[in-house]
């Protein structure tokens, strides 16, 4: 925002996305909207809250996911909880929000780190655009503390949903990444910061 330099720029998101996160395995880690990225201190930089659960058309073919149906990963695997009335309360991570981008070569997806499962949030794309036609799902998929039954499984799922092409890393782990590339072959790729994917 500081870098922005703008008044009133629209920060769309979960409303649970100001919630008290504290994370306790290893340690306690406070993590979410803390020290200076406070709810005030972004307002106060120019960032206007939209605060809402539904999916906001963001501009022709450009979608957000909204609070994502948990239909096939039904089970949130960060040990992270809420402060809710003095309470320590297990972290669903209702705010993990995706992106829609409906393209002339098929529905590209961008995720965050997909604690609400990438299934889920592949499958929501589609529901959303009413495209089935997954050209690249991109981000990181949350495998990394995945057993090895379940990798298989979101690797399957994705291909028989017809996604062509992956791009992951960061939180999906080693195991499922060569899980990925096993199954996508010329179609999966690592990302990492400065990467360019033309569609």
């Amino acid at each position: 925002m500081k870098e922005i330099g703008k008044q009133n720029i629209p920060i769309i998101a979960h409303p649970g996305i100001t919630r008290t996160v504290i994370e306790i395995e290893p340690y306690f880690w406070p993590i979410g909207l803390t020290t200076e990225n406070t709810k005030e201190n972004i307002e106060k930089e120019g960032g206007k809250w939209i605060l809402t659960k539904e999916p906001i058309k963001l501009a022709p073919g450009v979608i957000t996911s909204g609070e994502i149906e948990r239909n096939f990963e039904k089970k949130v695997t960060l040990a992270s909880y809420n402060l809710e009335n003095g309470n320590l309360v297990k972290d669903e991570i209702l705010d993990d929000t995706s992106l829609y981008l409906n393209t002339t070569e098929g529905l590209v997806i961008v995720a965050s780190c997909s604690h609400a499962g990438i299934v889920n949030i592949v499958k929501q794309g589609i529901k959303l655009t009413g495209n089935d036609k997954v050209k690249a799902v991109i981000g990181g998929f949350h495998l990394i503390d995945a057993d090895e039954e379940r990798v298989k499984l979101t690797v399957k799922t994705l291909k028989d949903l017809g996604v062509e092409k992956i791009f992951t890393g960061h939180c999906t782990g080693l195991k499922a990444e060569a899980a990925f590339l096993d199954t996508f072959g010329e179609n999966f790729e690592e990302i990492y910061s400065g990467k360019i994917m033309k569609f």
